[in-house]
């Protein structure tokens, strides 16, 4: 027999002896949904109505614009306030991720 067969735990005696996940609380999805659905209208409302300007505002703030004066024109800083979340997320996603 195979003795490491034995020293291993079965991934359903492992998963039957952790406690069950809580389900979210209605409040706090409830509490998010409209931050966001309010974000990704102004994101899809943005690129549809200059997307030039805003996926060239996205790419200057996380720094993967190239350096020059003509495509620096085009960034418009008013599209990034305090809520507009989604914009923030696809900077950060950049900057991490590029």
């Amino acid at each position: 027999m195979n003795t490491s067969s034995k020293l291993t735990p079965n991934i359903q005696t492992v998963a039957s002896s952790l406690p069950p996940l809580p389900p979210p609380s209605a409040s706090v999805i409830m509490t998010l949904a409209p931050l966001m659905l309010r974000s990704l209208a102004r994101l899809v409302a943005s690129m549809i109505d200059c997307p030039t300007a805003s996926l060239t505002t996205i790419l200057y703030y996380s720094g993967l614009l190239p350096q020059n004066v003509r495509l620096e024109r085009m960034v418009r800083h008013e599209l990034l306030d305090d809520e507009n979340y989604l914009f923030h997320f696809l900077i950060n996603f950049l900057r991490c991720f590029w």
